[in-house]
């Protein structure tokens, strides 16, 4: 393609935008008045902006470190130290806690009456009550004392029935032995412990069959601990019944 007469190669004309250099040929001089576009100058005192930047600018600050989740975290350790201290503390005060009631001194009569050092052995030397359930059968009732015979759980029970003959003494013998069953040597015509346990609680009866009379003794509970509780040691609760029967035979 050929170039019209009189342009010759010419360079290409400078592309000016509005804000940098000087205006483009033909447009004249600014009116009065009017700021002649170019670079702006600051004079002293003004604020110079860098790049990317101007009135209303708001530069972008550090993000600060949240230190709420830390707070949390202590606040919750010392309440989880207070609260298991406290809870500790609880279970300790229940397993120290006194079990007994004030003494009650009920009369009790000879036919179920245990001596004082059962009782004190027992820890059970409060008497409770008694009862006769019929001419024949009394029944008598010791519990802890409350002061003297500490926090674990005691509780005794003496019972003599004289049955109408030996015939059907050996038949209620034989019907008391619901559980686990021991003989015992050396008393009466037959004897038994007869041993059960419900959860953490214990109870072992020795029953003692003497003609047509039969005796027997009840010992139940269990010994505390801070955490959990633990059934009467097994020789303990045969010694204290043993005792029990050799007391009601006035052996």
């Amino acid at each position: 393609m050929s170039t019209p007469p009189g342009w010759g190669n010419q360079p290409p004309q400078q592309q000016f935008h509005q804000g940098y250099g000087p205006p483009p040929p033909g447009n004249g001089p600014p009116p009065p008045g009017q700021r002649q576009p170019g670079p702006q100058q600051w004079g002293p005192g003004q604020q110079q902006w860098g790049p990317g930047r101007g009135p209303g600018w708001n530069p972008q600050q550090p993000p600060r470190k949240n230190r709420a989740g830390v707070v949390v975290l202590v606040v919750v350790l010392a309440l989880l130290g207070v609260g298991g201290l406290a809870t500790v503390g609880g279970f300790f005060w229940a397993s120290t806690r006194d079990r007994g009631t004030p003494q009650v001194g009920a009369t009790m009569p000879e036919q179920c009456a245990l001596g004082d050092d059962v009782l004190a052995a027992a820890k059970t030397t409060n008497r409770r009550s008694s009862q006769e359930m019929s001419e024949n059968w009394h029944v008598c009732v010791y519990g802890q004392t409350l002061g003297q015979d500490g926090s674990d759980a005691r509780d005794l029970v003496a019972e003599t029935a004289v049955l109408d003959d030996e015939e059907m003494a050996r038949g209620n013998f034989r019907t008391a032995q619901a559980g686990q069953v021991r003989p015992i040597d050396g008393l009466g015509d037959e004897a038994v412990w007869v041993l059960s346990q419900s959860g953490t609680s214990s109870t072992t009866k020795a029953i003692v069959r003497e003609g047509a009379t039969i005796h027997q003794v009840t010992y139940s509970g269990f010994d505390r601990g801070v955490f959990s509780n633990s059934p009467v040691p097994q020789d303990e609760a045969e010694s204290i019944t043993r005792r029990g029967v050799e007391s009601l035979l006035g052996r």
